[in-house]
């Protein structure tokens, strides 16, 4: 007795079934010809929700080099010393400073936190004193070391304290 409650009526299974192929054949109106709706999708159950989370491929991660590997495979060297090479780059460097200092609020936060390469710099004060009034292009800079090429086409590293 409680089958018969919840069965559906056989005339709505019908139109149930017509009103699903009515709807697919509105769909698939790019196919080139009528044999290949028949063969591809007429008859055949449609999914028309999206996939669960378990039938994604999973995403693997990336493993970072190691200090060992980035220096075998050379990564961090500088092999182009030309200054003139780095003289569009001091021109970048240049626009993306107009563009940061445009208000001045927080200067001193904006100075220390601002992206150096392709400044020129002159170095005042280290504990080389052969590295004194050097004054060059930028390259790399790291945490405590600005590498600048110089008029010469010579790669200098200076130790910097902020």
């Amino acid at each position: 007795m409680a089958d018969e409650w919840h069965s559906p009526i056989p005339s709505q299974q019908n139109q149930n079934k017509i009103a699903a192929e009515n709807f697919a054949e509105s769909f698939v109106t790019d196919l080139t010809s009528q044999g290949a709706f028949t063969q591809k999708v007429k008859g055949k159950s449609l999914l028309l929700d999206t996939l669960s989370s378990k039938a994604a491929p999973k995403s693997r991660k990336l493993k970072t080099l190691s200090r060992k590997k980035r220096k075998e495979l050379k990564l961090d060297e500088i092999t182009n010393t030309q200054y003139s090479t780095f003289e569009p780059l001091h021109e970048l460097w240049k626009g993306y400073m107009a563009e940061l200092l445009q208000d001045n609020t927080d200067l001193p936060t904006k100075l220390l936190k601002c992206d150096y390469h392709g400044a020129i710099i002159t170095v005042i004060e280290s504990k080389v004193p052969t590295n004194i009034h050097t004054a060059g292009i930028v390259v790399k800079d790291t945490e405590n070391m600005f590498y600048i090429v110089t008029k010469e086409n010579l790669l200098k590293s200076n130790y910097c304290l902020i």
